[in-house]
């Protein structure tokens, strides 16, 4: 066994199977939301979520502090105006807001879900 086919094995021997997947499935999320196109555009991934069809989105939208919603606003208006000129916003905006990409809507979405199952169960008595 060669020095290298020992080292690699050794270093699989250390490494626990979940985070190497976790290191896999990762590596294949970011290439997914970076194929998907609305990095592209400067958005993140909570921002695509339709409001009108899902009245938790639009009220988890309702909550938002005032400065995200304002920041929401702000990417929503670059992307429309680069959609409109048919051109990509700044690449520095889109890095930015790559790597700010993070699931901001997700906990209020959650919340909201949870009441309207409370209500829901609240009401079925």
């Amino acid at each position: 066994m060669s020095l290298a086919a020992k080292r690699a094995a050794k270093a699989a021997a250390e490494t626990p199977p979940a985070a190497a997947l976790t290191g896999v499935l990762g590596a294949v999320s970011n290439w997914f939301h970076d194929a998907a196109g609305y990095r592209q555009m400067g958005l993140r991934k909570d921002d695509i979520l339709d409001t009108e069809a899902h009245p938790a989105v639009e009220e988890a939208v309702r909550r938002l502090p005032d400065e995200e919603k304002n920041l929401r606003m702000f990417r929503m208006k670059v992307a429309m105006n680069a959609s409109l000129a048919h051109t990509f916003p700044a690449k520095d905006h889109v890095e930015q807001v790559a790597k700010e990409d993070q699931n901001y809507l997700q906990p209020y979405i959650k919340q909201v879900e949870k009441e309207i199952a409370e209500r829901n169960e609240w009401y079925s008595k």
